[in-house]
């Protein structure tokens, strides 16, 4: 059996989803918060440290949301050093990796880019029956969505889905 991975980056709640390639069933779904009063690579190899915790054994990719460049200052230096950190470690473990932004997250859920967080938790169980009550791992849903349809395991793609697709492909 084979997996593919969705991961939504924060420190607030990194959003984790394990989903079986072929079915598209829910193998892991897991939230993970870290203590703000923590230090920043303390926090950072929490996030980490729970990811490998997962396994990484039979995943053929992972979707990691790429940077959102809107974000400033010293949010955007922290959120660029988790995004990093995580990646690194997916390299080290020889793992492929895409990394779709958050403007091809909300298309592909939605069929457009430009929308709010309860849309995509709305989109999720319209589209695919599966409900969530967290933005974090309703994005990792639709990250981890987002690597079957890399993979061409989904067949059923709408022509925003394939869109995102194309462009993934595109920058590979």
């Amino acid at each position: 059996m084979g997996m593919v991975m969705g991961i939504d980056p924060s420190f607030t709640g990194t959003g984790l989803i394990l989903l079986d390639d072929k079915t598209a069933e829910v193998l892991h779904c897991q939230l993970i918060k870290t203590n703000a009063k923590n230090t920043l690579p303390q926090r950072v190899k929490q996030v980490l440290k729970a990811v490998q915790d997962v396994g990484m054994n039979d995943i053929r990719v992972v979707s990691i949301e790429g940077f959102s460049y809107g974000s400033m200052g010293n949010a955007m230096i922290s959120m660029g050093y988790l995004g990093y950190r995580i990646r690194e470690m997916l390299e080290e473990f020889k793992l492929p990796f895409i990394e779709p932004a958050p403007s091809q997250v909300k298309k592909y859920a939605t069929g457009k880019g430009n929308c709010g967080k309860d849309l995509i938790l709305q989109q999720v169980y319209k589209r695919w029956g599966v409900e969530f009550t967290d933005n974090n791992l309703a994005d990792a849903y639709v990250l981890a969505q987002i690597g079957r349809g890399y993979l061409g395991e989904d067949l059923t793609l709408i022509k925003a889905q394939c869109e995102v697709i194309d462009a993934l492909r595109k920058a590979a």
